[in-house]
């Protein structure tokens, strides 16, 4: 239990800017807190890296938060492979939205309070989340059709980049296992497509479940006129929401890795 609070506590420091937006502090240190919160982000990374790693031989127990040169680093490899698989989708974003007058003002509103946009809290799944949530608020903003191209490419490449990540996890955080793709294919396919199909669907649906409660919570407060608890909802759904989410995710995508 001890790991799952100190998670859910990083987890909270890496919404940092956003708080600094709502707080209404200066740009510059909104800027300050966003490179703080992506050494944060990065930790969670690692520490979902190794909690995926070490689900492939033991799914009871997390692993201790501990050596954190080596989260760091695990964490930036993450982010690396992320990035690298959704670079086409970012590439079809800028390729539409720089055309735009409205796209600077958009990103740094967004930089300031946009959790679809705050990739510094990304798990070994979440930057995919993320950067879903960014392209369709972008193609829903500007009312594109080519953006939706970009939505389209991350919802049919998360699976496979899922898979890459665990790929790599299972070969002690070995950097090139992560584009080995006829491998990743092969490994897929010895899970079975509709498992891996299903599994995502239930991972979509968590998802939105998990996020809907949040919102309907926040929409009752208002109602109620009780606005001042706002804040708590916040905390509570970074520090015991999210950490239980992401756990989830590493775990049963070990559990399905290891299915085959």
């Amino acid at each position: 239990m001890e790991e799952f609070f100190l998670l859910g506590i990083i987890l909270y420091f890496c919404e940092i800017p956003a708080i600094a937006y709502e707080l209404g502090l200066s740009v510059p240190i909104q800027f300050f807190l966003f490179f703080i919160s992506v050494i944060f982000g990065l930790l969670v990374n690692g520490y979902l890296f190794r909690v995926l790693g070490t689900s492939l031989e033991d799914l009871s127990e997390l692993p201790d938060f501990d050596n954190w040169e080596e989260l760091f680093k695990d964490g930036i490899k993450v982010f690396i492979v992320c990035f690298v698989y959704s670079f086409p989708a970012i590439l079809i974003i800028l390729n539409y939205t720089l055309i735009s007058d409205q796209f600077f003002l958009f990103l740094f509103e967004s930089i300031g309070y946009n959790p679809a946009i705050d990739f510094t809290s990304i798990t070994v799944d979440g930057m995919i989340w993320c950067i879903n949530g960014l392209l369709t608020t972008i193609s829903v903003f500007f009312g594109g059709g080519h953006a939706m191209f970009g939505v389209l490419y991350m919802f049919i490449i998360t699976p496979l980049l899922l898979i890459a990540i665990t790929n790599m996890a299972d070969y002690n955080g070995e950097f090139q296992e992560a584009f080995r793709i006829g491998e990743i294919v092969n490994e897929i396919s010895m899970i079975g497509w509709i498992k891996m199909i299903l599994w995502y669907i239930t991972l979509l649906l968590v998802s939105f479940i998990l996020l809907s409660i949040g919102f309907i919570i926040r929409c009752i407060l208002s109602f109620i006129n009780l606005d001042i608890l706002q804040p708590l909802v916040f905390v509570f759904m970074m520090m015991f929401i999210f950490p239980f989410y992401y756990l989830f995710v590493a775990k049963s995508l070990a559990l399905l890795y290891i299915s085959d």
